[in-house]
């Protein structure tokens, strides 16, 4: 009894760090960093003064289309999914499973979903950062 508890143990914490790779709890900036940013190493000739407030510039959303949806292969990582989608996902949750056909332990399934502004969205579903499935909700 010991041992499976030991063992569930051990898999929880590998489908948390799973999620933490994959930036569940980690939000992204939507800022890029600037290169005028890095001071280091320069010299500059303008009095020193506050620093400047700016405010960043707005974000700009791509609209997410059925023809993305069909490029959207399963065994794809997350990685190659963004470069499809062109942006991150708006919102996203995890579903922890004792036990789904086809894979020999638990699973954690992370569901990133991609708002679109008539309402639609893709809610994609990532086993061990593989696609595993995808939805195009009208």
């Amino acid at each position: 009894m010991v041992a499976r508890n030991v063992a569930v143990s051990i898999m929880v914490i590998a489908a948390i760090s799973t999620a933490l790779v994959l930036g569940v709890w980690q939000r992204r900036s939507s800022v890029p960093a600037s290169p005028q940013d890095s001071s280091e190493g320069k010299a500059s000739s303008a009095p020193a003064s506050a620093p400047e407030t700016q405010s960043p510039p707005p974000r700009q959303v791509t609209e997410i289309t059925r023809t993305q949806f069909d490029a959207l292969l399963y065994g794809m990582t997350y990685e190659q999914v963004l470069e499809i989608l062109g942006r991150a996902e708006d919102d996203a949750y995890t579903v922890y499973d004792r036990g789904l056909e086809g894979y020999t332990s638990p699973t954690l399934t992370v569901w990133m979903i991609w708002k679109n502004a008539d309402g639609s969205r893709l809610k994609l579903g990532f086993i061990s950062n593989k696609l595993s499935d995808k939805i195009f909700e009208k």
